[in-house]
């Protein structure tokens, strides 16, 4: 009940601290703007997400300077960017339906105002899941915003980041845990990046395929990354789980009509897989390209 009560004042209590370190000199401030805001509406999220790099003096000037006190390169920036995400990606994970909605529309839009926002808040999940993994409070959410990010064509166009890395750190985060929900999560993420070798780069026809030598070079990442997400799926049809094999063979459902490959497709119907032997599986997977 104690956490509960912590967990629902946690933005209140945001809220009152953002109000006091922001610019607060006249009516239309931001602190002025921000006491009109709902704390679990779009435009209190965009108001976080852009705090950092807004050009209006929003910021008290001296948590600006506090900020802005690192060198360039030194990190200040991607480490401001981490602890935002791992707090964010609970909002937009877990709560009602209307708060969910909220964080991840504000998301987006800041994602889709420039590659320089995507790209930020995309290394920032990755580096999050690599440093938050055993902290499942904040590595599932980061896992889901990542598949979700996928989904909406936002994170693939992303060249900063290593897409065969975030299958190394999915298993990490999958490896002999027995929390269900968590292993879902993966799956997702799993299957987001095994369609990344389909045409273009994944985005869902948001972006361009690279071209020239660095496009090369990039395409054929992403196809090692995408070989390597489906060998992780291939693995978790053994599981000893029959729940977490009807998962993974409704990831591969709609990663296969990405494909176009309806005859593939058709091999997952008629059986339950969550009761399958493992010779029956082994067949699926030499059929499906995933042995």
């Amino acid at each position: 009940m104690h956490r509960l009560r912590v967990h629902f004042l946690l933005p209140i209590y945001l809220s009152f601290v953002l109000i006091h370190v922001l610019n607060c000199t006249h009516a239309h401030s931001p602190a002025a703007t921000l006491r009109t805001s709902t704390f679990s509406s779009r435009t209190y999220f965009g108001f976080l997400l852009d705090l950092q790099r807004a050009k209006d003096g929003r910021l008290h000037p001296a948590m600006a300077a506090a900020v802005n006190a690192g060198a360039p390169g030194s990190g200040q920036d991607d480490k401001w960017m981490e602890e935002l995400m791992a707090g964010f990606v609970s909002s937009a994970d877990t709560g009602n339906e209307d708060l969910v909605i909220a964080t991840r529309a504000a998301l987006c839009d800041f994602c889709t105002q420039s590659s320089v926002n995507a790209d930020a808040v995309c290394t920032a999940l990755v580096r999050n899941l690599k440093t938050r993994q055993g902290q499942d409070r904040v590595l599932v959410p980061t896992l889901e915003v990542v598949a979700f990010l996928f989904h909406v064509g936002i994170f693939a166009p992303c060249r900063a980041v290593d897409f065969k890395n975030i299958c190394l750190q999915v298993q990490k985060a999958g490896y002999k845990t027995g929390n269900v929900r968590k292993i879902e999560a993966c799956i997702r993420v799993y299957g987001a990046v095994a369609a990344l070798d389909r045409d273009g780069v994944g985005s869902l026809g948001s972006a361009t395929a690279p071209t020239g030598e660095v496009g090369a070079v990039d395409s054929q990442k992403r196809r090692e990354a995408a070989a390597e997400a489906r060998k992780r799926l291939g693995a978790l049809m053994y599981h000893p789980w029959p729940r977490v094999r009807s998962m993974v063979v409704d990831e591969l459902w709609g990663l296969l009509m990405v494909h176009d490959d309806e005859q593939a497709a058709e091999r997952l119907k008629g059986v339950d897989w969550g009761l399958a032997d493992k010779a029956a599986v082994k067949t699926l997977l030499e059929a499906v390209g995933l042995a």
